[in-house]
């Protein structure tokens, strides 16, 4: 791994702002042009969800008990074939999530998750852990997304 100084001379390690190579860049400008259209996505389903008081307006179904009835033996067998079923579980979730709550609420999200950090830094953060793919980085949105929308819901903050 290369590293690269910053402006205060500290190292920067590849794949963190400040020390992207093209392939990350481009993830990253992806990620974000994604994110996008995800915030206009089912705005009319937020706007009534503000009209109604929140997030805790929504009538969510737990759907716990149907992940725990699965016994393995739908999980496919190669690495490659266990990452798609991983990816597609992961989007079902965004979906369901965008469903519920609308786009705009996985924008709300966002700004709260980075307050007072670079936006690239967090984004940067999930592409890294989902080794560069889009789809399960932003995954990874909704589920900070819909973790905040129940604790909203139940008032926990």
């Amino acid at each position: 791994m290369s590293t690269q100084k910053n402006v205060d001379g500290e190292d920067v390690l590849q794949g963190y702002r400040g020390n992207l190579d093209d392939e990350q860049q481009q993830a990253l400008r992806e990620m974000w042009r994604r994110f996008f259209e995800l915030y206009k996505k089912n705005v009319s389903r937020s706007e009534e969800l503000d009209k109604k008081g929140g997030p805790k307006a929504a009538k969510t179904s737990s759907n716990d008990s149907s992940k725990n009835e699965k016994d393995g033996k739908d999980i496919p067998k190669d690495d490659k074939a266990k990452e798609e079923a991983k990816k597609l579980e992961e989007m079902k979730e965004m979906n369901q999530f965008l469903d519920t709550y609308g786009g705009p609420y996985l924008r709300r999200a966002l700004w709260e998750f980075v307050k007072h950090d670079n936006p690239d830094s967090g984004m940067l953060r999930f592409l890294r852990a989902r080794k560069w793919d889009v789809d399960r980085a932003l995954a990874i949105w909704q589920q900070l997304s819909s973790s905040a929308s129940r604790r909203t819901s139940r008032e926990l903050s």
